[in-house]
């Protein structure tokens, strides 16, 4: 577990790198863009848990049944 002071430290860094990134053109909004797929795509995520293919299960076809 990192000490108190490099977590700060980090977060101050953090907290500069960010600052910097979203003063250049075009960053803030790019963010907004992957911030709003981000949401949509989580929505996804029950959809995704049911269509995993289950071990359990035998898949066919019709022209492989004699």
């Amino acid at each position: 577990m990192p000490k108190q002071s490099e977590k700060s430290n980090r977060e101050r860094s953090h907290a500069d790198i960010l600052r910097e990134a979203l003063a250049r053109p075009g960053v803030s909004e790019a963010m907004r863009v992957y911030s709003n797929w981000h949401e949509k795509d989580k929505g996804m995520d029950a959809y995704r848990s049911v269509c995993q293919n289950d071990s359990g299960t035998t898949k066919t076809n019709s022209k492989s049944i004699s």
